[in-house]
Formats: structure tokens, sequence, C-alpha cells
């Protein structure tokens, strides 16, 4: 029995697809939140958190700074940053912008977006601090600081920059100008890697950061390949959209950096919206360029996307050919001229950062002085509360003369002690009374002896000078014959 061959309708397609343009109010869709984010299931979680660094070591064992491995439960991103923000996401992690507790700098965290399912995993996701740590002095790449683990999760702090497509949109005097001086600050950035035989392999326009100095940066070396060992199970990790077409048959080269910058050039000078498959992604490279893009270039920017994106690997020029471009030396030497005021501009905006970073920790000084002050004079105020002043007895009357004279009626040996007030007043006034008294007699602590010989009787009473024994209580005499 013979079998026929039975044929399938072929499906219908569009040949009259047209490349899209992107919209200048539009924003793409947000990933739904993840369930428990701060739970790992892995079995290479741990709640202490581990510094990485290989700066000192050329090996694949990372170094552990024994100082900072905490066994607390205590997250290391809580203790030392304050979060302000998240300000994007990708494929496999998160950046947040946080405020340091340390110098109160402002950094951007990123942050892994699942822990690590093995082992093999994790030694991937290291090789991106030791990336990040070789390319962190040049001036065209992301500034690193510190990368640590906890929990199953890498953290990588890193200078805070942000994307060139934000910036642009918020500018309204961009122009070519400014194209190729981005252009130019990415092929610097791809040499250093080139230079070392590295491949960045996923050069994209979210991967454009621009700083404060408006110097763009290239990002995110996860992807980072050797060209002389190239990992094949790397090349598909890329963005769909801007990978080389050598790529789909596993042929690795630095030809597709420079792909994938020209087809960023491209999508940044014309707002095109990029494919990441069908027709009009093969299109692309095949080295059509759709002719609204070409309407919107000068003839000189045209000609080197054109080179940089032709289908062919070995027809595309390699970065120091770029460099010699009469258009991007123009721009090199333009920047040496204006060196000089870019360092006193960026020394300028350091003064400035310490100078507010100085009055920022003396503001907070004077408030933590200021609350000890309030809770000092408040615990005071309640302690006078609690314990009252108590007011001493007011003085008895009764021993009081109306000349404001002290009488001692104690001693039972006193010849005063059988008269009256009355009568012993009368007869001190009738009589050249003579009063001794060296010891200060001092029966109310609000009077003093000065006050008690403050009376008519002072001159006489202090030009005596009697004996020791007489001067042991009050006497009274009279003149006798």
């Amino acid at each position: 029995m013979s079998l026929e061959k039975t044929y399938l309708p072929l499906p219908e397609f569009d040949l009259c697809l047209q490349h899209s343009f992107k919209q200048e109010n539009s924003s793409r869709t947000r990933k739904p939140p993840k369930l428990n984010p701060n739970t790992s299931f892995s079995k290479l979680a741990s709640t202490s958190y581990q510094v990485i660094s290989f700066r000192n070591n050329a090996s694949k064992n990372y170094q552990l700074n024994p100082q900072s491995t905490n066994q607390c439960i205590e997250s290391y991103f809580d203790k030392c940053f304050v979060l302000i923000e998240k300000i994007g996401e990708g494929s496999f992690s998160e950046v947040f912008k946080v405020r340091s507790k340390e110098d109160g700098e402002l950094y951007a965290i990123k942050k892994s977006l699942i822990p690590y399912r093995s082992e093999f995993y994790r030694e991937r996701s290291l090789d991106e601090v030791r990336n990040f740590e070789i390319f962190s002095d040049n001036k065209n790449c992301v500034t690193f600081y510190k990368a640590w683990e906890q929990n199953g999760y890498l953290y990588m702090q890193l200078e805070l920059c942000q994307t060139l497509e934000s910036y642009i949109k918020r500018r309204t005097d961009i122009g070519e100008d400014f194209y190729w001086n981005v252009l130019l600050d990415i092929l610097l950035a791809l040499k250093a890697l080139h230079d070392r035989n590295l491949i960045h392999m996923d050069v994209k326009l979210e991967n454009i950061l621009i700083d404060k100095d408006n110097v763009c940066k290239l990002s995110d070396f996860g992807l980072v390949v050797n060209s002389e060992q190239p990992k094949l199970q790397d090349t598909a990790e890329g963005d769909s959209r801007y990978i080389a077409p050598e790529l789909l048959n596993y042929g690795i080269t630095k030809a597709a950096d420079i792909f994938s910058l020209g087809i960023t050039m491209l999508e940044l000078t014309t707002n095109l919206e990029l494919q990441t498959n069908g027709p009009l992604w093969h299109e692309l490279r095949k080295g059509v360029i759709p002719s609204v893009c070409v309407q919107r270039m000068s003839r000189t920017f045209e000609k080197i996307i054109r080179a940089m994106m032709s289908p062919s690997p070995n027809k595309r020029p390699n970065v120091d050919q770029l460099l010699q471009w009469p258009r991007i030396k123009k721009e090199l030497r333009i920047r040496q001229k204006l060196t000089p005021f870019k360092y006193m501009k960026r020394c300028c905006r350091n003064t400035k950062n310490f100078l507010l970073h100085t009055a920022r920790q003396f503001t907070h000084f004077l408030l933590r002085i200021t609350g000890c002050y309030v809770l000092c004079s408040f615990l005071l105020s309640y302690l006078s509360l609690i314990f009252p002043k108590t007011e001493p007895p007011p003085p008895d009357s009764a021993d009081k003369s109306t000349t404001g004279l002290f009488i001692d009626t104690s001693d039972t040996d006193s010849p005063l002690k059988n008269l009256s007030l009355s009568n012993r007043i009368a007869d001190y006034s009738s009589t050249r009374a003579r009063f001794v008294n060296s010891t200060p007699v001092i029966r109310h602590p609000n009077r003093s002896r000065s006050n008690m010989l403050s009376n008519s009787f002072n001159s006489s009473i202090s030009s005596l000078n009697e004996s020791s024994v007489i001067r042991k209580k009050l006497c009274f005499s009279k003149d006798s014959d």
C-alpha cells in the first residue's frame, strides 16, 4: 500500500509589514509583583552576608573578608542603606536607588531576581563581579564599589546614573552632535573590553547610562565572554532585538558588539521600535534600513550605521577603525580641549558635595544636641513636679522684738528669764545695755548675725571685747556704782 503525501494549507503572511516607531508617552508594561520575594529555598542561601572581591585574587575562588561576615539575620542592605525607590528591572536583576548611611551619598544597588539555583549559576553570577572590578576604573564604564551575597541573592553597589532613554525624553535640545558623543563613549568602553579579548554580548539601549557630567557609560557585564574561550550557552541569553545574525550559527566574534551598537544607535536616533522576531527582524539583519529612518539621519551618520550593521561580520569595522572616522576624530579633539574645564567642573561639584555633606552632618549634630537639651529640661521639669521644693517654716513672732533683735530666753541662768517681753524692751530702751555675742545665734535661716546686730546698740556691742567666759552666753549688765 503506497502512501500519498498530503500537504497542509500554508499560512498566509501579510507582505505589507512596516516598521513602527515608539510613542513619546509610551511606557512598557510592568511585570506583576513576585510572591514572597525575600523567601529563598536555595541550598546555597545563608543568613550571613559575605563581601565578594577578586581584586587580590585571580583564581575562581572569591575572596571573603572575615570581618564582614555577620551571623545575625539582619540584612546588610537594611543595615547600611536607606531605600528610596526602585528605578529598574531586567530579566535577571532589579535596581534600587538608595542612600548610604555611612557617607550620605546616593548609590544604585543591583540585586538578583532569583536566588542561586546551583553552584554553576552562582559562579556565573560572580563572574559579573569580576568583570565590574576590571572595568570599574574606566570612565566610560559604570563605577563599581562592592558586592556581597546574602540569603542566596547577589547585591552590587554601583554608581548612580540614569538611563540614556529617560535622559533624552526630558531634553528637547538633542541634536546629532549628542548622538556622535554617545557613539564615541560606547566605542571607548568597547575598546577597553576588546583589548582584553572580551565580548560584552549585551550592548543595548537599556545598558547605556549617563552620569552627572553627561558622559555615557556601559553597564551590565553579566554576559561578558572571552573571545578565545567562548561559552556557547551564554550566547542565547542576550536580547533578541539587538543580537547579531551570526550568533544564530554560534559564531562569537567581537563584531557582534559592533552590530549591537549599530542597531542601538539606529533605535536611538530614529526612535525605531525594534522587533524581537519576524520578517522585519530579518530585514534589519540583511542590512535593509527603513527609508523613514534614513530621512531622520544625516548622510555621514547613515554611512557609519550601515557599516556597523553589515550582515557579514568580516565587513564590519572594528573599534579601532571606527575611532579613526573623521567625525569621531573631530569629537576626540574637541574633548581634549575641554578636558581642563571638565576637570574644574568636576572638582567644583565634588567640593559642593563635600560641603553639603559636612553641613548635613553638622545639622544632625546640632539636632542631637538640641534633642538632648530638650530631653534634660523635660526630665528636670518632671522631677520638680514629683519632688516639689519645700519652703522653710516662718519665724515665730513671739521670739522677735519690734526692733528686730532676737533675744535668747532658753537659758535658765539668764536674768531675763522672769521678765516679760514688754518689760525687757522698756528696760533695754531706758538703760545703756551692752550685749556681747561672739558666736552667731541664728534661729532662722533667713537671718544673719549682721541683721540681728543692725540696731541702735550696734556701736556699743561691736566695741566690746570681753573674755571667752562671758562670750558663752548672752549677758545683760547695768551701770553700777
